[in-house]
């Protein structure tokens, strides 16, 4: 229902309107009625009206500085002038103030009916695009989180190419130019003894998160804060290009220790912060990434802060964290291949085998962080979450030997591997089993690859290849074969002649019925049927 106010110095006037909206207008409902423009503004103010119909002229206040008072205070109102003198001033002026349209005295019902009706438009129109506005912004404001987890991913694995293909920070709205990153890692004695089972972990894990969200925004940082992944929530923030690298290692120190106070304040966990130095662009950025983790492996107690500037000194060598082989092993176990995935893994392994415990563990744990995420690509979010949940980085942080690592390692490469080619499996069968039941039930229509492959939800050529390799024969030979067995038991069991049986089989051509049919059985259908008898 919209709220509309009449203001007319003459009674029969505003009578008149009111009538005519009343009899036409069931959606519009007049709410109140003024006889001067001082009145009008204070209904306006009162009310806030959908639509005003108002006079030009009024005693004191006339119809046109009412209208420019009410805008100021209610520029959402729409307004219809009436006027007894067509004089072109007062048609300008309302132009200026965004008057809808201009009646005549004395009005005319079709004239009224006309205008109302396109002021009813006008407002349902912006309402129409308010809605798509606010739906627009909500699905922007639920995309937000995702794009924020995916540039997260896409710097944690190395993925610089395809953070430059989306242009996460464009979408996001902060401008890598340079940047420093850090990480909040916690560890089983990161939490108070109170807190003992993983369901408390998780409560607080989430908790923990929310408050470092809430933290940087209160600052007013620009950031990308990850999810708790491995038991590590990582932190990107921007910085401006051209800083002093050693005032941005003061300032991100100083940051951690505001930060860990306020952890540890509000929910009483000890976590290590691990700083990487300043860099620029986005390369840098991962970089600083790579840097952090590295300060996470020096000795340090819950509740402390490591900046990669401080210890470098300590870590001559190069990371030898082998990121290209972990891409291989991730397209072996997508192809669900078991021996081929472990010999990736072995590879891999090998590259990083003589690294002291703490270290090879690190490098485990991050890549069994990657690995799952394979899982979670085939929609299996379950086996994904649990594949590496806190009781198995327990479990890995409790192994002693390098040969304990191997094992336990293969373990978990074996078991992933095997889940996806279960997945692939099971999905492969669905489409099979439910491709073949649309074929056995529509193989008498002229049917082809693309009509099985829009019903199953494939492409033609994922159908064709997947037919192919679970049942033997492609989907021509398939549906053919089919058909023949069909057309052989209608010569044997009825009296339909073979151009009958042709068009009950599916095929729409009797000479290339036969063709087929000879092909297959090395008969006509003439011939088969008087073998047969």
């Amino acid at each position: 229902m919209y709220k509309v106010i009449i203001s007319d110095d003459e009674e029969t006037t505003r009578s008149a309107f009111k009538l005519m909206i009343c009899n036409h207008f069931p959606e519009l409902e007049v709410i109140a009625e003024a006889e001067t423009g001082r009145e009008a503004i204070e209904l306006a103010c009162e009310h806030k009206p959908h639509i005003m119909i108002m006079d030009v002229r009024m005693p004191g206040i006339d119809g046109l500085q009412a209208i420019a008072e009410i805008k100021q205070q209610n520029p959402e109102i729409r307004f219809i002038v009436v006027s007894a003198y067509d004089h072109f001033k007062y048609a300008n002026e309302a132009i200026r103030l965004g008057v809808d349209d201009y009646i005549l005295k004395p009005p005319k019902r079709k004239d009224i009916i006309n205008v109302i009706n396109k002021v009813i438009h006008a407002i349902e129109s912006d309402k129409k695009k308010r809605d798509r506005l606010l739906d627009l912004e909500e699905k922007i404001n639920s995309l937000i989180p995702m794009l924020e987890n995916e540039f997260a991913y896409a710097l944690i694995f190395g993925d610089i190419e395809k953070i430059r293909n989306i242009n996460y920070p464009s979408l996001l709205g902060i401008n890598f130019e340079a940047g420093i990153s850090m990480i909040a890692c916690f560890n089983k004695s990161s939490y108070p003894d109170n807190i003992r089972n993983e369901l408390g972990k998780n409560y607080m894990n989430h908790k923990v998160l929310e408050l470092i969200k809430v933290f940087f925004d209160e600052q007013e940082i620009p950031c990308i804060v990850s999810p708790m992944i491995s038991g590590k929530i990582n932190i990107f923030i921007a910085k401006n290009a051209g800083e002093d690298a050693y005032a941005a290692r003061l300032w991100s120190i100083d940051i951690a220790k505001d930060l860990l106070k306020k952890i540890q304040l509000s929910t009483n966990v000890k976590c290590i912060i691990g700083i990487g130095e300043y860099h620029e662009c986005i390369d840098g950025l991962l970089t600083s990434y790579n840097e952090a983790l590295t300060s996470l492996s020096h000795s340090v107690e819950p509740g402390g802060i490591v900046h990669f500037g401080d210890i470098k000194g300590a870590h001559v060598q190069q990371r030898k964290y082998p990121i290209h082989l972990e891409r291989v092993l991730c397209d072996k176990l997508r192809t669900g291949d078991v021996k081929e995935s472990l010999d990736a893994f072995n590879e891999f392994f090998s590259v990083i085998s003589e690294e002291e415990i703490p270290r090879l563990q690190s490098y485990i744990s991050e890549l069994m962080v990657v690995i799952s995420r394979v899982i979670y690509e085939f929609e299996n979010e379950d086996s994904a979450l649990y594949t590496f949940d806190l009781n198995e980085r327990e479990k890995l942080y409790k192994l002693s030997s390098h040969q304990e690592i191997l094992n336990w390692s293969i373990s978990k490469i074996r078991l992933i591997a095997e889940t996806v080619d279960n997945i692939k499996k099971k999905h492969a069968d669905s489409i099979i089993a439910k491709a073949i039941e649309f074929i056995n039930e529509n193989y008498t229509k002229d049917i082809n690859l693309a009509d099985v492959s829009k019903y199953v939800a494939v492409s033609p050529y994922y159908l064709s290849k997947l037919f192919k390799s679970e049942r033997d024969k492609n989907f021509i030979e398939y549906l053919t074969d089919l058909r023949i067995e069909a057309a052989k038991k209608m010569l044997m069991d009825s009296e339909m002649s073979a151009k009958e049986v042709c068009y009950a089989v599916g095929y729409s051509d009797p000479s290339y019925f036969s063709k087929v049919f000879r092909k297959i059985t090395g008969l006509t259908p003439v011939e088969f049927r008087e073998g047969y008898k």
